[in-house]
């Protein structure tokens, strides 16, 4: 009877046992979604994974990796959920940042609660100090003088918040993003193209596009300058020039550079352009650079060519202008001129001392209705003032020039705009010879 008895709950405890290892087995905190892989952790990155049990003590998850084997993972690398229908929708958000990454361009980058320069710093970053893209806000915001976006991100010790865009480097890998960052730190292609060239005043470029070159201001020595051997940057320009020696260049943002142990801070847009900041004194100074790919020797060359086309085209009309009010002008070699019997015009358009000598220029460009009434402006220069310019307007017709002497003058990047114009209308024949 015993027997009996005793086979009768063997057989029941038997039976549960099955019961009992599958409620074991199947005890779960809940499914967790893989964050950040790094080589310690054998799940990709966005992988749903059954979480069975939490160490508070060692700040992980336990998590099944298969039936026979469990991994421990820290616990800011999942994110849990209480069950894996919430799982699976959070990959679908998350699912464009998973290779997503970033690094600090700077010391001391700061991670806030929130995604504004007001909200408490959590944590500080090292410049090149590697950090999980959970998400980017939707729009870029400007934070000073830069604009970027705010991004939520996750320390390797699990600190998560803010991070302004314009200091943090993002980059996309599958593989370790620590070596990422070493090589993305060794490479800087632009800053390479920055030291390899030199560098034009913005005005050049607007200057060659327009074919309106000013030879007073555009120069070959007027520039910027970098020299990567001797780790000089000089910076020439009409009133300065200043050698930057730096020892070393710290990037403090995108494409953001400061030049350490001097004041020189440099921009860089693209591959030709770069704003340039610095100081003289007191005075903070910033201006646009541009790399220019024609030779600045020829464009100089070709606008002085120019101007001695215009003038041989005259001379070739006649070497000698003559009128019978205002005195004989001989046109002579190197755009120089010798004007004589011009009494009328003393004290009126030329001072009552200058001898009559002087250099014939053509610097500026007629615009709208001029360019209709007009061939162009000649300005003379005359030896004992040749910082004086007297300009005149000018037309070729009936063997002769017309000259008509402009009082005020209106000039916007060499185009003149408006003309006053005198009561001095002057006209004078063309002959070969004195």
């Amino acid at each position: 009877m015993r027997l009996k008895k005793y086979s009768f709950f063997i057989i029941i405890l038997l039976g549960m046992i099955p019961v009992i290892l599958s409620s074991c087995s199947s005890k779960i905190l809940g499914y967790g979604v893989i964050l950040w892989k790094d080589k310690n952790v054998p799940f990709k990155t966005g992988a749903i994974v059954k979480v069975v049990e939490e160490s508070h003590i060692r700040k992980t998850y336990i998590v099944e990796k298969n039936r026979k084997e469990k991994v421990e993972i820290p616990i800011w690398d999942i994110k849990l959920f209480e069950d894996a229908g919430k799982a699976a929708a959070y990959t679908k958000s998350y699912k464009p940042n998973y290779n997503l990454f970033g690094f600090a361009l700077r010391d001391g980058l700061p991670i806030r609660e929130k995604p504004k320069t007001e909200s408490p710093r959590k944590y500080k970053l090292r410049k090149g100090e590697p950090v999980k893209i959970l998400r980017r806000e939707a729009a870029k915001v400007k934070v000073g003088s830069y604009e970027d976006y705010w991004y939520y991100v996750m320390a390797k010790d699990g600190t998560k918040g803010y991070s302004f865009g314009y200091f943090l480097k993002t980059f996309s890998t599958e593989g370790d993003p620590l070596k990422k960052v070493t090589e993305l730190m060794s490479q800087d292609p632009n800053l390479d193209f920055f030291l390899k060239n030199n560098w034009r005043p913005e005005y050049y470029k607007e200057m060659i596009d327009k074919g309106l070159i000013n030879l007073k201001e555009f120069r070959s020595d007027i520039g910027l300058f970098p020299d990567r051997k001797n780790s000089t940057v000089t910076l020439i320009t009409e009133k300065y020039l200043i050698p930057f020696h730096y020892s070393e260049i710290e990037k403090i943002g995108e494409n953001h550079y400061t030049f350490n142990e001097t004041d020189l801070r440099v921009v860089i847009y693209g591959k030709g352009r770069v704003v340039v900041s610095y100081k003289v004194g007191n005075q903070n100074i910033s201006a646009v650079y541009v790399t220019i790919d024609k030779d600045i020797q020829e464009v100089i060359a070709n606008e002085k060519a120019r101007r001695n086309d215009i003038f041989a085209g005259l001379v070739s009309l006649g070497s000698t202008l003559k009128s019978d009010f205002y005195g004989t002008i001989n046109l002579l070699e190197g755009r120089r001129f010798q004007w004589y019997n011009f009494t009328r015009l003393k004290g009126i358009i030329v001072k009552k001392d200058v001898s009559g000598t002087g250099t014939i220029d053509f610097p500026y460009f007629l615009s709208g209705k001029l360019k209709t009434d007009y061939d162009g402006i000649i300005t003379f220069k005359f030896s004992e003032a040749p910082d004086t310019e007297i300009n005149f307007l000018y037309r070729v017709l009936n063997g002769g020039i017309r000259l008509v002497f402009i009082k005020e003058i209106k000039i916007e990047n060499l185009e003149v705009q408006r003309v006053t114009k005198s009561s001095v209308v002057m006209f004078f024949k063309f002959t070969k010879g004195k």
